[in-house]
């Protein structure tokens, strides 16, 4: 055991925990205020976080190969498990997207992320040519399809993006050629305006309207992102200090702990505490692509390509969102936000990459 200790990729796991560390803390700031005395936040999540690292660990030593005999198993119990959140999922901001037990909630959605990756690896490594012919897109995005439009109807439209993200980073992996980029670029354009016509509903679209001029409804549909904004122009250089960002600490920012992490963070900690964000996220696809070059395995490589863009579309959606230059979409901060599932995903996934360090 030892010996597999020290041959891992600690360049990778040091900025996972920091990541991890600096979410606890400014999940733990918000909770000193709460008028909950109980079992707060910060408890559930110093939970979560212990959980999510003995499974990282297991996952690191677990050879990822053998994953590859179960893709088809862990892909149809993802399906059923998104039908039967219909029948008794619980509905939480307008979408039936969790089933609860007791004081913990499961988002099956995250569970998709993981068999999709994995299927689509195996897919995608049986190919023989390196680039993909116009019968292996077809194939690859018929197996994405289903859990995209099960996750559309819930409807959880951030979710559904990361899905095709994921789809989008492991055919760009797999090999695609000049003339089915442009494919894609095209119908991605159409599919767009198709779905502001007959998939979005008003909130969404509101959203989007909201993102393109945030001044236009300050008070509504324009709330969050603009007193994101100002928590992060008000944090300077060096922050507020812990448990004293205003906008934080007064609930002027909704899903402060969640999907506004960031905003708290930079408010309290400033541009040296946003800045060591990126820095940490950067180390990590840093180590993604030296695994990608160093790894022979075309399976593992597909796999580390999926959970870059998986982490990718996340961060880049979260933070620009934060920041007013994304549209709103509900997605979690990778290792920062507040939240059981989408942490669990995130470092069963991490420990997956990192077996495929330890096998290159």
């Amino acid at each position: 055991m030892l010996k597999y200790i020290s041959k891992l990729d600690w360049l990778l796991i040091m900025p996972m925990i920091l990541l991890l560390a600096t979410g606890l803390l400014a999940i733990y700031s918000l909770s000193i205020n709460s008028a909950i005395n109980s079992f707060n936040i910060f408890d559930k999540q110093l939970i979560f976080a212990g959980v999510a690292l003995i499974v990282f660990f297991v996952f690191s030593f677990t050879d990822y190969r053998i994953w590859r005999n179960y893709t088809s198993i862990f892909y149809v119990t993802s399906i059923g498990l998104l039908l039967l959140i219909f029948l008794i999922g619980k509905t939480s901001n307008g979408a039936i997207s969790w089933f609860k037990f007791g004081f913990l909630n499961f988002q099956p959605v995250e569970f998709v992320k993981i068999a999709l990756i994995l299927l689509l690896a195996k897919y995608f490594s049986q190919v023989q040519s390196k680039n993909l012919s116009w019968k292996d897109l077809f194939v690859s995005f018929i197996y994405a399809l289903p859990p995209i439009f099960l996750v559309i109807l819930q409807p959880d439209m951030g979710s559904a993006m990361v899905l095709m993200a994921i789809w989008l980073s492991m055919v760009f992996l797999a090999g695609l050629n000049f003339k089915q980029v442009t494919v894609l670029l095209m119908s991605g354009i159409l599919i767009g305006a198709l779905g502001w016509f007959s998939v979005l509903h008003d909130y969404q679209k509101q959203r989007i309207i909201s993102f393109l001029n945030p001044s236009q409804d300050a008070l509504g549909s324009g709330y969050n992102v603009n007193q994101a904004m100002i928590a992060i122009g008000s944090g300077d250089l060096v922050g507020k200090g812990i448990g004293h960002g205003s906008q934080s600490q007064l609930n002027f920012i909704p899903e402060r702990h969640t999907d506004f992490i960031f905003a708290t963070i930079a408010e309290e900690s400033g541009l040296l505490g946003a800045g060591l964000i990126l820095l940490f996220f950067g180390i990590i696809f840093w180590r993604f692509k030296t695994i990608i070059e160093s790894s022979k395995d075309r399976f593992g490589q597909l796999i580390i390509g999926g959970v870059a863009g998986l982490l990718f579309f996340q961060i880049l959606i979260n933070i620009g969102m934060n920041l007013g230059i994304m549209p709103v979409a509900g997605l979690s901060l990778p290792f920062l936000s507040y939240g059981g599932s989408f942490l669990l995903t995130i470092m069963i996934l991490m420990g997956i990459g990192q077996n495929v360090w330890l096998r290159r």
